[in-house]
């Protein structure tokens, strides 16, 4: 930052310029962690943040605005003291009542009214929008991206949460708030008032023993056709959610989703945004991905995890995704774990995966998983698990009767995690994937520690093996190739290592203990002219795909931060 308020403001994807008079309700100082609420062209070319709202706390900006003052002390103008306590009103303007006239006649019987306000920035032939909407006690918030030609088809979606409040006039003062606050951010604003049905009917349920276990047990459409008809006729709305998808797919059965939100209960605000991706198996919902909508989303994920599961929506739910509990490098689903293993559905669990998020939301290397030791021997049915973390956790006793495959996603893989995953009892596993990350980042993984793996002393069905994103993969090759575990062995995934061409002629000179395998995977190594000789050699088998190689001879695995 220069005296005068111009600065510069870094991100993950670079930096940018921005002025002074952008800042809502604070003086700029280097080492703010601020939110850039919208963008727009300057008058000198290109594009700058036209509104930045601080994040940084109180006493945080207190001390670093007044090394920022004494900093510029003999070039700045002389500045109250008083500046150095952030005006945090000035941050949100006082909310003013929208004018909505439309309001004034109340909607036909069985019908509610919902309010859409859009905001608009163009950018060239881009659109930066945000819809605030009003639906009684619901409150959604929805930032996306798209381009000029087609407003409605987001290219990309920055923010999609909605809060339930007490009250509908609770909601509306937020509405009026959030409202009040984004229009000094936007270009354009229009309103929407649109009349919807309310639910359909009241919601019944029913439960046949005999006819839920054949579908759980089999999955097969005959199985989940007679349970559809069965429900239909006991006025169960999820035997005609299950017709409506047989007949009109995906589309149809939000839409019936939507009218009839009871089947999601407590969760019901969630559906779309936060609760998305649902997987849905002969008309029955047996999956779905969870996760916060944004930074300034109040949603609380175990919270929403257990009201989803406790739904008539969720009965059959085998599958669960889930992305961040918080954005603030203090991620833990520990919480979460615990809320999957206390509903009903926790002992017919089959898959977990917490991975949903990507660099943009936190890098991996912030991100740890919390305590998840307390919860294993509440998954009995437990076969698929994947963890992304590279800050890590406590994976503790590992007892998991049914797993079959075991993800560890990681940048910086701890020994003591380590040691409990060679320590695991799953007798059932089939593949495992331990991703090591570089030392730098916390990886203390060695050929030594993970001996017991070369040496077999694995399931005996294991027949996927991946040793990826490993720093030492150089010297764990040797290793491999006087392993027990490689004769065994279907699939090798060595991926996102340190192999450069002087390894490749190990492999070439001991092609013979690799021929066996279906598959080898070396993408995103460091070859540089021996991917072709390898594919050559071995067509059938082997995968180089793109390499990292850049003519430094410093080894470095893929992923680290």
């Amino acid at each position: 930052m220069t005296p005068d308020g111009i600065g510069v403001l870094a991100y993950q994807g670079g930096t940018v310029k921005f002025g002074a008079s952008a800042c809502q309700g604070f003086r700029p100082a280097p080492g703010l962690e601020v939110e850039v609420l919208a963008m727009a062209p300057h008058v000198l070319g290109g594009v700058r943040p036209s509104s930045i709202r601080m994040l940084t706390d109180d006493a945080t900006y207190r001390q670093l605005m007044s090394s920022a003052l004494s900093a510029f002390a003999d070039e700045a103008p002389k500045v109250p003291d008083t500046v150095i306590e952030p005006p945090r009103a000035l941050a949100v303007p006082t909310a003013k009542p929208l004018d909505l006239p439309e309001l004034a006649t109340p909607p036909p019987a069985g019908h509610r009214h919902v309010v859409v306000v859009r905001f608009t920035n163009k950018r060239d032939d881009l659109l930066f929008m945000r819809d605030v909407t009003l639906d009684g006690r619901l409150l959604r918030v929805r930032a996306f991206q798209a381009k000029a030609a087609s407003p409605e088809t987001p290219t990309n979606v920055f923010l999609n949460h909605a809060t339930k409040w007490d009250t509908p006039e609770e909601a509306r003062r937020q509405f009026d708030s959030e409202v009040a606050t984004q229009t000094t951010s936007f270009e354009k604003r229009a309103h929407e008032v649109k009349t919807l049905p309310i639910a359909e009917r009241a919601l019944r349920l029913a439960s046949d023993e005999a006819l839920e276990k054949a579908f759980l047990e089999t999955n097969e459409k005959s199985a989940a056709h007679v349970l559809a008809d069965w429900l239909q006729t006991q006025g169960d709305l999820r035997g005609e959610l299950a017709a409506v998808y047989e007949r009109q797919g995906v589309p149809g059965a939000m839409e019936f989703l939507e009218r009839n939100e009871a089947l999601l209960g407590e969760a019901s605000h969630a559906l779309g945004g936060e609760l998305h991706t649902l997987k849905w198996t002969h008309g029955f919902v047996t999956g779905a991905s969870l996760k916060r909508g944004g930074y300034d989303s109040r949603t609380n994920l175990a919270t929403l995890t257990a009201d989803f599961l406790a739904s008539p929506l969720a009965r059959f739910v085998t599958d669960l995704r889930f992305g961040l509990a918080s954005f603030e490098s203090d991620n833990d689903w520990s919480e979460t774990l615990r809320a999957i293993t206390e509903s009903p559905r926790g002992p017919f669990i089959q898959k977990l995966e917490f991975d949903d998020y990507t660099y943009e939301d936190c890098e991996i290397s912030w991100t740890a998983f919390g305590d998840f030791s307390p919860y294993w021997s509440k998954l009995p049915r437990l076969e698929h698990l994947h963890i992304r973390s590279g800050e890590g956790g406590v994976l503790g006793d590992i007892e998991l009767p049914s797993l079959k495959t075991f993800i560890r996603e990681s940048g910086g893989l701890a020994g003591d995690e380590l040691r409990a995953i060679l320590n695991a009892k799953w007798p059932k596993l089939e593949r495992l994937d331990l991703w090591f990350g570089r030392d730098g980042y916390g990886a203390e993984g060695t050929v030594e520690l993970i001996q017991p793996i070369l040496d077999a002393k694995v399931p005996a069905g294991l027949k996927h093996l991946g040793l990826i994103n490993c720093e030492f993969s150089d010297q764990l090759l040797p290793a491999l190739l006087e392993s027990k575990i490689l004769p065994k062995l279907k699939t090798l995934d060595l991926s996102r290592g340190v192999l450069m061409d002087a390894d490749v002629e190990l492999i070439l000179k001991h092609a013979d203990k690799f021929k066996h395998l279906e598959h080898l995977d070396l993408f995103e190594n460091l070859l540089d002219q021996s991917g072709p000789k390898l594919e050559a050699a071995m067509p059938n088998i082997v995968f180089v795909g793109d390499q990292r190689y850049d003519g430094d001879e410093d080894r470095y695995c893929a992923v680290g931060e």
